[in-house]
This record gives C-alpha cells, structure tokens and sequence, in this order.
C-alpha cells in the first residue's frame, strides 16, 4: 500500500498519536452469507498447520486475555485483528470531484495512512456542518442545513444516513480534503473485527485459518433530508463492512499484523463459575473462544454456560452450526435469543430458546441470576448496549458482581423516525 508523501500530513498524524501499523495479507479461502446481510469471511495465514502462529502474527497484546490454541487457532474474545477497508477508487474520485481547489496530495489527507479508515468516510461532526453552514448562506440549501442543525431528531438522522462523502455531493466545492481532515473528530483509523476459532477449518486446509462474522453496516431508513425523491434516495451503507461482505474466494485481505485486545476480556475461564455471555447481535459468535476454551476443561461441564443474544428477528441470526454441537456435548448449557422485531409465537427447540418481542434485558429479567454459582458475566456490543446491561445485573446482584465488558461506539445510529 502506498504510503501519503505530503509531510504535513505526517506531521498532523503524529501531533493526534495516529500510529501506522504493519500490516500482513491473509487469503480468503471463502465467504458464506449466514443471514440476511451477514457473512462469515474465513480466511487462512500460508503457514504449516502446527507453525507457531506468533511467528506470523505480533501476538503481544494477547498476553493478558483467554487465548487456546488446540485443534485450530483461538483469539481472545473481544479482540481480534484490526482490519482497514480498501479504499474504493471510486468513492475517493467521488469525493475529490466535489472538494474545493482539489489538489493532487488530496488523497494523503482523505486516506492518511494509505489503506486505513480515513475521516472521509465517518459521520459528520458538527464543526463541519457548521463550516457549511458558514460558507454558504444564503443559499436555500444552507438554510435547510440549519433547520437540521437546530432540531436535535433531524440532526441525529443526518447523521445515521449520511456521511462526509454524501454531503459534498450536496454541497459541492465547498470544503477542502485538508478541511474535513481538520474538522471531523479523531476516529480509530483500524476497524476490529472478533477473529472466530474455525478449528474444523483448520484441520481440512491443514494451515491456520480463522473467520469474521461480518454484519453490513446500514442505515434504517433512506436520505430524505435534502428533498430526495423517495424512489431515488439512497441507503447508507458502512465502507467498510460493505467492503468485507463482497470479499470472496481467491481474494487477499491486508489486516493489521497485531492481536489487540482492545476493551476486550481479562481472564481466563473459571472452572469453578457459571458463565452468563450476553451479546448485541452478531456479537454472540465471540463466546465460541470461551465454549471451546470449557470444552477443553472436562471439569468444567458441570457448570452453566448461558448465552443470551438480541436481534430483530429470528432470520437475523447467523447460521453457525458451532454451536449445536457444543450444545449437544454438555458444553453450552442454552442459549436465550431476543428478538426485539419478531411478531411470531416465542418457542423452545432443544437448547435454543426463541423469545419474541423481548430485548435483552427482558431475558435477564426472567432468568433467576441469583440461582447461579459465583456467575461472571461477559458483555458484547455497542457502548449503549453494554451500560444498560451491566446497570440491570448490578441492580439484580449487586455491584460486586464481576462483569466483564467489551464494547464499541456504535457505528450507525438508529433513525429518529422511520420512513
């Protein structure tokens, strides 16, 4: 990847501690859709099978976190490798085209680290809304910006379902790439992805190998705000997990050469504890490192491992037969899933509970938790979501309780109002 030659550009990086990190290729041996608009992209190091994976990949931050390495490669939950989105020649060609006096070094400014997330690609913040604002009054678009500005539900939706790049279009020649780099907030500039154990997957293609449930990032309703025509207003998608969703067989994902456990799990699994792994979406998948890790621990069968997962509906859940078998194995003691959207009849099948029209916290609320033996509770998802569970087990169980949590600043928002 080429790397920015503007020196300011470098020196702007350093002055905010934005690191570049070396990166390393995986190969994608293939990508399975396992629900609607969630994919599984399984990918694989050219490495002998029994190689030590710390001779490939900078295990350092690891050290500290549950790791297992039998019958396949397991990384710690909540961590996992910081994978940066190929920036798309065209989106950037999209954005130059409408930036004031571009420049040739515009693309240092946009994708500073030639190949990481840029500000480019984020919601907008408010010093450059308000820089539009400033820069084109009296204009009736400018106006409308305004109106946007001053109504806090307008302003939320703005910024769900739109970027940076959708409002140059809307106000073109306006703001300069060095502009948007000044104006809009620090943001990570790697996107982690929790690596999935794929022991199966390892032993067939006899090298390590690893997979990232992948959910594409899109908002809930289209861009309306600037008198769109209904039948033509796009949907906001993320570029990065729309980017992650396309990848197929053949195809080779530069990813961040380090394990970083950033905001992730401390500890290793106790034998002598029931588990309760409480996940936002997707995020349930984390807790396969954790079920492998007791299944390795015949000691630990007697104890519970209850995993309660929230999604909209039932077809949102993505098909990971994993857990069936570990289910069957004594291992996964049930798994409560709530489905927040779903209008159907709730249902039990075996071990997998179907509660319908219940969020999260509703599940919480109907499972005794003062029944469970010195329980530990491991919380995934968004930052919201992760405060508003810890709140609820700590006013059931006191704050004592251990709660482990690893979290993340939800990437798009949710609406004001639907369309």
């Amino acid at each position: 990847m080429t790397q920015p030659h503007n020196p300011h550009v470098e020196q702007l990086n350093q002055s905010h501690g934005r690191k570049r990190y070396d990166l390393i290729d995986l190969n994608v041996v293939k990508s399975v859709e396992t629900a609607p608009g969630t994919y599984t992209v399984y990918l694989s190091i050219d490495a002998d099978y029994d190689a030590d994976i710390s001779q490939h990949i900078n295990m350092a931050k690891a050290a500290q976190t549950s790791f297992v390495a039998q019958a396949g490669h397991y990384f710690p939950v909540g961590s996992g490798l910081g994978i940066p989105p190929q920036h798309d020649p065209a989106l950037l060609d999209r954005i130059v085209k409408n930036l004031a006096a571009a420049q040739s070094d515009d693309r240092d400014y946009l994708a500073p680290h030639g190949g990481y997330a840029g500000p480019d690609l984020s919601s907008p913040s408010d010093a450059l809304l308000q820089k539009l604002v400033n820069s084109t009054l009296p204009t009736t678009q400018s106006q409308r910006l305004q109106a946007i500005l001053n109504n806090p539900k307008d302003l939320a939706e703005l910024k769900a379902t739109y970027d940076v790049a959708d409002l140059l279009e809307i106000f073109p020649n306006i703001l300069s790439a060095k502009d948007i780099w000044t104006l809009q907030p620090e943001i990570s500039m790697t996107k982690t992805y929790t690596i999935l154990p794929e022991p199966d997957l390892s032993a067939a293609e006899q090298k390590p190998c690893f997979s990232v449930s992948v959910r594409l990032q899109k908002a809930e309703s289209p861009q309306r705000l600037f008198g769109e025509a209904p039948n033509t207003s796009r949907v906001h998608e993320g570029a990065a997990s729309r980017f992650l969703c396309t990848l197929k067989a053949g195809d080779t994902l530069p990813v961040v050469n380090l394990v970083k456990p950033q905001k992730g799990y401390k500890g290793t699994y106790d034998a002598a504890r029931d588990v309760v792994f409480v996940a936002q979406g997707n995020a349930h998948e984390r807790s396969l490192s954790y079920l492998y890790e007791k299944q390795a621990d015949a000691n630990a069968l007697k104890q519970q491992f209850i995993l309660v997962s929230g999604f909209k509906r039932e077809q949102d859940i993505p098909k990971n037969t994993a857990f069936n078998a570990l289910a069957q194995n004594g291992t996964l003691s049930r798994i409560y899933y709530a489905l927040s959207r779903d209008k159907s009849a709730p249902r039990q099948d075996a071990h997998e509970h179907y509660c319908t029209g219940k969020r999260v916290t509703d599940i919480l609320n109907d499972i005794n938790l003062n029944s469970l033996q010195s329980p530990v509770f491991y919380v995934a998802g968004s930052n919201e979501f992760c405060a508003s569970v810890k709140t609820q087990i700590e006013q059931t169980l006191g704050t004592s309780v251990d709660i482990r949590v690893s979290n993340s600043k939800t990437r798009i928002q949710r609406p004001s109002i639907a369309c």
